[in-house]
């Protein structure tokens, strides 16, 4: 049970107690119409005062319970869908790379989570106390007749049982259209601009209603599917628990081997047979439908960071006969790298020669072998690194946080140092401007793309990784800019590797290492000449 797992085990306790208090409900009726009836029957009316007392007392009693049970109902599926939704963003992040279908599991897997699973789980529990308080009651009165109405409940479960495949693999199918309609829709809205530059809206609007329909149809055929599954058990347990149970309570009382009142207190009883049972098999359909979305959220949970290299002071990187592939393709081979603290290497080469998956190799040990990898002098495990880099992309994420926490993604770094480091990277103007508790609104439209590339920048020089890969940090930045950063750069201690596109052989005699991934395609074990 996800809610039993994520809530103290005190308040799902109260929960439970204060539960199968009000559970007594229909117990509580069964009781009055009895005892209303013997009364009738016997014209003991001296007792009605007393009875009355009593009723009120356990009323009261009801009320409360059913009150605090509220509470804690609420209280419960509160904790645990803040607890979820953290440790599931948590396990989103431990990914390497964005899944574009995460996020339509937060917003819309997650809010059926909401009412198919933790209203399913707690009713079910509340449904069983009643089933075995109504049944052990009407045990007492006539063990006979309740066995009757009993077997006639139980009918339902076979009709139940019928519907359970179909409901599940029904609710995969709507599962895997609502992914790619989220997908394409979220594709489609990045196209905005566009469609509506070349006059497409319609178009648009067509292509992504194939999505829509396919997905609308299998929601159809989901609760196309649960709503005959519950009528047909609702038709079932009208003459199973009602029709020839209340006909062989008639004969008996006619034979008088019960009473009146015992068999008005059963009949009454019959909706807590009925009801609960019903309850619990359509609950039991709605645990179905997230069977799936249960799974990945185990999946999520338990989904942690690859152990990686701790690395107190970093002196040297030494990579041997690296091969990189992607796809089957073979990009290049015989790759050797040797990088000390301190100094600065370059990849140069044309588009698709393998600039950028070598740095997916170095930081997640993807798309490439190597020969031997060491780490001052240790040799190490391909993926097992990432920690000593910090990454620069051509495309800088910014949040809609504060303009600190875009710097330093909550680390608590020294409010000097991120203002030196923006100093340096010529942010001073936005920082005086806005301030470093400005807050950024969505997709940072108010900066420009050079201040955003900056920011990047700068957070990956704040987090203090021993080596930054620069992937052509200078892209977006004005000429006067990007050579006064560059500058800053190559005179710091800093220790980097630089995919670049556009350099003289002035520039490259600056670096310490040339990496031109060209000559590793056709001219293994060659390095570039720079003479």
């Amino acid at each position: 049970m996800l809610i039993y797992k994520n809530i103290p085990h005190w308040k799902f306790f109260l929960l439970n107690i204060f539960g199968f208090i009000y559970s007594t409900e229909n117990i509580v009726m069964a009781y009055i119409v009895g005892s209303l009836t013997d009364m009738a029957s016997t014209k003991r009316y001296s007792n009605m005062p007393k009875f009355f007392l009593q009723i009120i007392v356990i009323l009261t009693l009801l009320l409360v319970s059913n009150l605090l049970f509220n509470y804690l109902k609420a209280n419960a599926i509160g904790e645990t869908n803040k607890k979820l939704r953290k440790e599931i963003l948590r396990g989103m992040l431990y990914n390497e790379e964005e899944n574009s279908d995460n996020l339509g599991f937060l917003t819309n897997d997650f809010k059926l989570l909401e009412t198919n699973q933790y209203e399913a789980e707690i009713s079910i529990l509340l449904n069983i106390y009643t089933l075995i308080l109504a049944f052990s009651y009407a045990f007492v009165l006539n063990w006979t007749l309740t066995l009757v109405f009993f077997i006639g409940a139980l009918l339902p479960t076979v009709i139940s049982n019928r519907f359970q495949s179909n409901i599940k693999n029904a609710t995969n199918e709507w599962s895997k259209a609502n992914s790619i309609y989220v997908n394409h829709t979220k594709h489609i809205l990045q196209g905005t601009e566009l469609f509506n530059l070349y006059n497409q809206v319609d178009k648009a609007v067509d292509v992504n209603g194939n999505k829509v329909n396919a997905l609308e149809n299998r929601l159809l055929k989901l609760n196309l599917l649960k709503n005959n599954a519950d009528a047909w058990i609702n038709i079932i347990a009208m003459g199973g628990t009602f029709i020839l149970p209340l006909s062989v309570g008639i004969i008996m009382v006619i034979r008088g081997e019960t009473t009146l009142g015992a068999l008005f207190a059963i009949v009454q009883l019959t909706n807590s047979f009925v009801n609960p049972i019903l309850q619990i098999l359509t609950q039991r359909n709605n645990l179905a439908t997230t069977q799936k979305i249960v799974k990945r959220i185990n999946e999520l949970l338990h989904k942690k960071d690859a152990i990686q290299t701790a690395c107190t002071e970093f002196k040297e990187l030494i990579i041997d006969n690296l091969t990189l592939e992607r796809e089957k393709k073979k990009l290049a081979n015989h790759i050797n790298i040797t990088l000390k603290k301190g100094e600065k290497a370059v990849i140069i080469g044309p588009s698709g020669s393998g600039k950028s998956t070598l740095f997916q190799f170095l930081l997640y040990g993807k798309h490439g072998s190597a020969q031997l990898i060491k780490i001052n002098l240790e040799g190490q495990k391909k993926g097992t690194f990432k920690d000593i880099f910090g990454y620069v992309s051509q495309k800088t994420v910014l949040f809609p946080e504060s303009l600190l926490f875009n710097l330093t993604l909550g680390a608590k770094i020294p409010k000097e140092r991120v203002l030196k480091v923006c100093e340096k990277l010529e942010l001073r103007d936005l920082i005086k401007e806005k301030g470093l508790g400005y807050k950024l609104e969505n997709n940072a439209n108010e900066l420009s793309g050079g201040q955003i590339a900056r920011i990047g920048l700068a957070r990956a020089i704040l987090i203090d990784r021993p080596v930054l890969l620069l992937d052509e940090i200078d892209a977006s930045l004005d000429k006067v800019t990007a050579k006064s950063i560059k500058n800053w750069l190559m005179e710091s201690n800093l220790t980097f590797i630089e995919i670049s596109h556009h350099y003289s052989k002035e520039d490259l005699n600056k670096y310490d290492h040339v990496i031109n991934m060209a000559y590793y395609k056709t001219h293994p074990y060659q390095t570039i000449s720079l003479s």
